[in-house]
């Protein structure tokens, strides 16, 4: 996710999932999905262009702020 309008605050989520679950997951579920994962990578702008390995749900972003 990128708001153009703020310095920093592009983000994003890599993980791996079953080609089986890939095939069928719908946006909404994705986040469901990370959470469920035994590790995931997060990163972009707002974590200082780093990718940084994570555990856990990841936390939902109620509104854009650079460097959260």
């Amino acid at each position: 996710m990128e708001y153009e309008y703020l310095t920093a605050a592009g983000r994003c989520l890599e993980g791996e999932i079953p080609a089986d679950v890939a095939a069928k997951v719908k946006p909404g579920d994705a986040l469901k999905l990370f959470g469920k994962m035994e590790s995931y990578y997060r990163g972009g702008s707002a974590y200082g262009g780093q990718m940084l390995l994570s555990q856990g749900p990841p936390a939902r972003w109620l509104f854009p702020f650079p460097g959260k």
